[in-house]
């Protein structure tokens, strides 16, 4: 029996259906039943009995889960202890785009309780280099923004790495009610290319996925600020317009209008990883707090 599977039967004990686990575990809804049902067959006994509310468990179920909690603690701690008692140290090296540190933290406590051998490393990266150190094996996993067109052709150059997409955001434009762009239901890179362009100054701007994307279609107007009230401050005060994406609320909506950019420039934000890392329990557990987190 592959302790893996008796983690896939924890995690659909714990939300009582096939369809969310697979999704928790990143893996697909045939193969989480296809394992679930070889469990059975190897323990010869029914665990779950399936009815209009998902998933539930049977009296041999309900003893299997008490097993499998046991059983992988003393595993879990099995581990931990050889890798202290020969002095080794493993290290989970992950990368993160600005705005998203808040992510790893959640990774660190959850790495203490369960891992507390493996030592966190984090690094501030974008895609581009998150590809490099992951081809190179100097990275394990990168939390990242690109933009969506973009994430096929540069896939195809790194056939180690995969891509696990977390959400799609949409960018319009945010401008003052008396500015000229304000009187257009639709605009275009063009109508933007002597305007000023806000951003936020945090982090590496010339690797900045928008900022990026705004220059290459000839937006060289770019004005930086350092906290995300400025933002605001330079549109209500008509010195600049603004890229927001559709999950940011708007303030002061009686000064500024929000405009769609018929381009559909949208941002991807997702996971690349090792193919070697992504089947591996501990990374699912890293893939499904990012999940969790990025996708309230």
């Amino acid at each position: 029996m592959q302790l893996e599977k008796l983690e896939y039967f924890l995690e659909v004990v714990r939300t009582g259906s096939i369809n969310q686990s697979s999704k928790n575990l990143n893996i697909s809804h045939q193969a989480l039943n296809q394992a679930m049902h070889q469990l059975e067959k190897e323990l010869g006994v029914q665990l779950f009995e399936t009815n209009s509310k998902g998933s539930l468990l049977t009296a041999n179920g309900r003893m299997l889960k008490d097993a499998a909690d046991e059983m992988l603690q003393i595993w879990g701690k099995l581990r931990r202890d050889l890798v202290a008692m020969n002095g080794c140290t493993e290290y989970v090296r992950i990368g993160c785009i600005p705005y998203y540190e808040k992510i790893y933290y959640k990774v660190y406590n959850y790495m203490e309780r369960n891992y507390p051998s493996v030592k966190l490393d984090l690094q501030i990266v974008y895609y581009e280099d998150a590809l490099r150190l992951l081809s190179n094996h100097e990275l394990d996993l990168a939390i990242i923004a690109i933009l969506e067109d973009k994430i096929d052709d540069l896939l195809e150059d790194h056939p180690s790495v995969s891509y696990i997409p977390l959400k799609r955001l949409k960018n319009d434009i945010v401008t003052h009610i008396s500015s000229p762009l304000a009187n257009k239901e639709k605009l275009h890179w063009q109508d933007l290319q002597n305007e000023p362009l806000v951003f936020n100054a945090l982090g590496d701007i010339g690797k900045n996925h928008l900022i990026q994307a705004a220059k290459e279609n000839g937006c060289h107007n770019i004005l930086l600020v350092h906290s995300d009230d400025m933002l605001y401050e330079m549109v209500i005060k008509n010195w600049g317009c603004l890229l927001i994406n559709d999950e940011v609320m708007l303030r002061d909506i009686e000064a500024v209008k929000r405009i769609d950019l018929d381009e559909n420039l949208v941002s991807s934000y997702g996971i690349l990883i090792q193919n070697d890392r992504k089947d591996a329990p501990l990374f699912k557990n890293i893939i499904k707090i990012v999940k969790e987190e990025c996708c309230k």
